[in-house]
């Protein structure tokens, strides 16, 4: 399982309205690896500090590269990289972040589910 900013930042966000759907999903996958690419780690963060705090962003931190997360950091390699811009190039004109299509990469290549609440994203993994 792979997992995105909208489904991680509604998992640890209790006031979001996919909170609880975060929650029951995450629960029912707990027996599946967990996977977080660095960009959607640089993503979260990012989000965390501009809609509360770089102090809330660094608690998040802590928890997602705790060992007890049970959720596997990945790297964007060269390979990778290059891969996720030839789509993002082939696929244009889209309205998809970069982050996405390097998550539809990375689906592809893990033969992974991607965990998200992101439409467009959800609409490309199903196209």
């Amino acid at each position: 399982m792979i997992l995105d900013t909208s489904f991680i930042f509604a998992y640890f966000n209790s006031v979001d309205s996919l909170h609880k759907k975060a929650r029951h999903i995450f629960k029912s996958s707990a027996e599946e690896p967990h996977f977080v690419s660095f960009l959607v780690y640089q993503e979260l963060l990012t989000l965390m500090t501009s809609r509360f705090s770089s102090k809330e962003a660094i608690q998040l931190s802590e928890i997602l590269l705790s060992e007890d997360s049970g959720i596997q950091l990945l790297k964007m390699d060269e390979e990778y990289f290059e891969e996720s811009v030839a789509l993002f190039e082939e696929l244009s004109p889209h309205k998809l972040s970069f982050v996405d299509i390097s998550l539809l990469v990375l689906a592809k290549n893990l033969e992974a589910k991607v965990l998200t609440f992101d439409e467009r994203l959800v609409r490309a993994l199903n196209a």
